[in-house]
């Protein structure tokens, strides 16, 4: 699911902005401007009702720009990274809402973060399960 996400929140950035450079692991030293950076971190999963688990996944964009205006350039940024980031497809159809924007704006680049929830459902095998019951009842009097 990690992977899905770190797809769907590239393609929206490469959509939206037209970067050359979206690295997903690490920039290499001395990368030219602008790029952007995306990470994501996944929580622990928490037991639900059932064979239902909650996740939730922290994505990270940290974007840097040379521009002369950049504060204003990342500001504007920052609004559309939450525009285009609040709703996002996975490769196979399914759809995710982000909630908790949080914008760190410092000296030429914009760090973005935003948490994404969903539910993982794990199905046991069959020989897991009870797939009969049968009872015997005999009464004497």
């Amino acid at each position: 699911m990690l992977q899905k996400i770190l797809n769907a929140v590239t393609k929206q950035i490469d959509t939206t902005f037209g970067y050359e450079r979206i690295f997903t692991d690490e920039v290499e030293q001395g990368v030219k401007l602008p790029y952007a950076l995306v990470t994501a971190e996944s929580s622990p999963r928490v037991k639900k009702a059932g064979d239902r688990y909650e996740e939730t996944t922290t994505v990270s964009v940290i974007i840097e720009t040379d521009k002369s205006d950049m504060f204003d350039e990342l500001r504007l940024i920052g609004s559309q990274l939450e525009d285009i980031l609040e709703y996002i497809t996975l490769s196979d159809g399914d759809k995710l809402r982000g909630d908790n924007f949080h914008i760190v704006i410092e000296n030429g680049y914009i760090d973005f973060t935003v948490d994404y929830k969903y539910f993982i459902r794990k199905i046991k095998a069959a020989d897991e399960t009870m797939q009969k019951v049968t009872t015997n009842v005999v009464t004497n009097y």
